[in-house]
């Protein structure tokens, strides 16, 4: 019988995909199977109504993504009915499906009077963890943490009514037969009653508790306790986040069209939204804006309803190290922060941060990209039968590799200078490349030879006989700005730092690989004591532009942990040439901006000095803070910028106006350089990656100029623009020089 063939690809795994083709099967006559193939799906259909049923299959569910469809028709014996059949695993190309908020169908379940009432745990075929749970693919329950909990008779069949939205549902549960909540006390002694009641009132008297979730631990606590949450994390100054409802929400941050589909989408991710007034919730950021989320599972919702107030909402780790995912681990880490642990007994197989995104001039950019955004697949236009490794950066780090022209994305793993985090970079390396099946043959890593990436590379390179390509920082931007859907491009790296055979580069402009330009090098002295310290990096812009006695008057007034004594080790340093390194980089430029208007005097958490600068800026008139712009060569001076902020503040003007104007003074000068490089290149295509393309100005500015001049100007949507895009961008730009090898 004439039988149609349909094998469908991209997000189709733990998205209801199956069910939903077993729906239409029956809705339209038709008779066969639907089976999982690893992480495409197999389809076979015959039937009056085939065509039909391809054109239902196409649009797929609501979070289903399908890249693509083959509809291959053949001669086969007739079906009698159809039928979704157990998975079978196939030549994978590893897709895992991301975590996903619980819906609204299941809300209702635990507000109303439904066997799932009250129950956290609650999920279906539209919601619920996918990624922390799994451990094998193809995703199914036998492959995940629940497995260690066998259905109850009332689950069991609705996992096995076709009419039923948690038919297939892997994750179903409920109170009978799910995964259970326990109180803990510091001591590791239980509290009995109803827990999520009791944590709302120990919240509500000050407590911090201690929240297991999806993906990890999150701390929670009032935001009037932030200051004492401060003192036992030993986080100064970096910004909390909160967790509210949307009528919360609104009476704190102002909340554009777009922030809200955000807020409301499957991800539910951290949104980053301007606050109503400049001085509130200081305790909670110092910035002009906050960084809240909604309820996304159960749990939460269940725990709002006792509670009238955000909440503090921050992952459990000390500074530096992976998020707490483990009970024992969280008694034993946490003791001395969280006076009390809400557990459950589900295990979370795969640690897995909260995304943030932040909608930049109306472009949603992604800060960090985990929960319900990663693991993620992205489909690239070029092609090579490499399999591509590629280790990211120190910070923000994030794994990625190549496969068949895709992609596959790591979740936000953290800051790879610390131990545990290279571990646990190490673990999620080998879990991606058992589920992607490869034995890679390239592995790509960052250009510095001091990185933890670059000797396991090494290692890695002499486990599997692979061939070892380093690719600077800035490069690696630029690739993952042009997989964005050109072969070439004008590009603007604007970031902190980037190791390159010529210096510390930070402010490039390119034109494809090549540097055509960007930021003076200017002198850092003390090396990453001037990260720490920005106004060190005052003396070294502005050494060549002031006189000694000047510059040494100027830095009094500034801040430096040993005083005089310290200013005198500066000045020779810098007079001598000794422990002084040259960079280009623009978060160097901002940081030195900050301390000389008072603004940040050390740097607490990475990006504070730039970030509390832009805080200032949002506030300020460029216009009335005249500053030059010169460029010579390609090379903007950026001593000139920063000399001219000193005579602005000497002549009284704001700091608010005079940080707006800095800000204005960069993105000119870049526009100026990348409109040459377009001009002389005759590439029309423009854009910005780094961490600096996350500002809400820098980025703006440029975008206006290049549109005035005809360009197109574009940046990062698939992945973050800073370090967390670098493992996407190493494997893009090793791909495009071995296209077709």
């Amino acid at each position: 019988m004439r039988t149609a063939v349909i094998e469908v690809r991209g997000i189709v795994q733990g998205v209801g995909f199956r069910p939903f083709v077993y729906n239409k099967a029956k809705e339209l006559g038709i008779k066969g199977y639907v089976q999982n193939r690893g992480t495409k799906v197999r389809i076979v259909a015959q039937g009056e109504r085939i065509d039909e049923f391809i054109k239902e299959i196409e649009k797929g569910t609501p979070l289903s993504r399908i890249n693509d469809l083959s509809v291959e028709f053949v001669e086969m014996d007739e079906f009698s009915e159809f039928e979704i059949r157990k998975s079978e695993f196939d030549i994978s190309d590893g897709f895992l499906p991301a975590d996903v908020a619980i819906c609204e169908e299941c809300i209702e379940d635990i507000t109303n009077e439904t066997r799932f009432k009250g129950y956290w745990a609650t999920s279906c075929v539209n919601c619920g963890p996918r990624f922390t749970i799994i451990e094998e693919i193809p995703y199914d329950r036998e492959r995940t943490s629940m497995r260690d909990f066998p259905m109850c008779k009332d689950c069991r069949r609705e996992y096995e009514d076709p009419l039923n939205r948690r038919f297939h549902a892997q994750t179903i549960a409920c109170e009978k037969c799910g995964p259970k909540l326990r109180l803990l006390d510091r001591e590791g002694r239980e509290i009995k009653g109803d827990v999520i009641k009791k944590v709302a009132e120990l919240l509500k008297k000050g407590y911090f508790v201690a929240i297991k979730g999806i993906g990890g631990f999150h701390i929670a606590g009032i935001p009037e306790r932030a200051d004492e949450l401060r003192r036992r994390l030993r986080r100064p100054r970096q910004p909390f986040a909160l967790m509210a409802t949307m009528k919360m929400i609104e009476e704190l941050v102002e909340v554009s069209e777009k922030e809200r589909e955000w807020l409301f989408s499957p991800v539910r991710p951290i949104v980053i939204m301007k606050k109503r007034g400049r001085g509130e919730f200081l305790g909670i950021s110092h910035l002009h804006t906050l960084g809240i989320m909604l309820p996304y599972t159960g749990l939460h919702h269940l725990l709002f309803q006792h509670l009238d107030t955000p909440l503090i909402m921050t992952s459990a780790n000390e500074p530096g190290e992976p998020m707490i995912k483990d009970e024992k681990e969280a008694l034993e880490k946490l003791g001395h922060i969280c006076d009390f642990f809400l557990i459950h007994n589900r295990r979370i197989v795969n640690r897995c941060d909260d995304s943030v995104v932040r909608i930049n001039n109306g472009v949603p950019l992604y800060l960090r990209m985990s929960r319900g955004l990663a693991p993620a697949k992205i489909e690239v236009r070029w092609r090579s039968d490499l399999k591509i490794l590629a280790l990211g950066a120190e910070l923000n780090g994030s794994v990625c590799i190549y496969k068949d022209g895709s992609c596959y994305i790591s979740q936000y793993l953290g800051h790879v200078r610390n131990y545990d985090v290279m571990r646990y970079l190490e673990e999620t390396v080998d879990f991606m490349m058992r589920v992607t099946q490869i034995h890679p043959e390239v592995i790509a890593h960052d250009l510095h030879p001091a990185f933890l990436t670059t000797r396991y590379a090494k290692e890695l390179s002499q486990k599997f006989q692979a061939e070892r390509i380093e690719v600077q920082h800035h490069i690696a931007h630029v690739a993952s700005l042009m997989a964005e859907g050109t072969d070439e491009i004008v590009a603007l790296a604007s970031d902190g730092v980037g190791y390159s055979p010529e210096g510390i580069w930070g402010g490039e402009v390119f034109v494809n690989f090549h540097r055509y330009g960007g930021l003076m090098k200017v002198r850092m002295p003390g090396g990453d004591l001037a990260t720490r310290y920005p106004s060190r990096m005052v003396a070294g812009i502005l050494y060549d532009v002031l006189s000694e006695e000047e510059l040494r008057d100027l830095l009094k007034d500034l801040y430096f942990p040993r005083g005089e004594r310290e200013i005198d080790v500066v000045m020779r340093q810098l007079e001598r040439d000794v422990n002084v390194v040259m960079t280009s980089s623009t978060g160097r430029v901002l940081d030195a901006t900050a301390a000389l208007l008072g603004i940040c005097n050390e740097r607490t958490y990475e990006g504070e000095p730039a970030m509390s600068l832009e805080a200032f800026a949002h506030y300020g008139n460029a216009e009335n803070v005249e500053l030059p712009v010169e460029i010579k060569n390609g090379i903007l001076d950026t001593r000139m910028i920063l000399l001219g902020a000193y005579e602005a503040l000497k002549e009284g003007k704001k700091r608010e106006d005079i940080a707006a104007a800095v800000h204005k003074a960069l993105a000119e000068g870049f526009s100026e350089i990348m409109f040459e490089a377009s001009e002389k290149s005759g590439i029309k295509i423009t854009g910005m990656s780094g961490g600096v393309a996350l500002n809400s100005i820098i980025p703006r500015i440029i975008k206006e100029r290049m549109e005035r001049e005809g360009r197109k100007f574009i940046l990062n949507k698939l992945v973050p623009p800073g370090d967390g895009g670098i493992s996407f961008g190493q494997c893009i730009y090793v791909v495009m020089m071995n296209e077709d090898r």
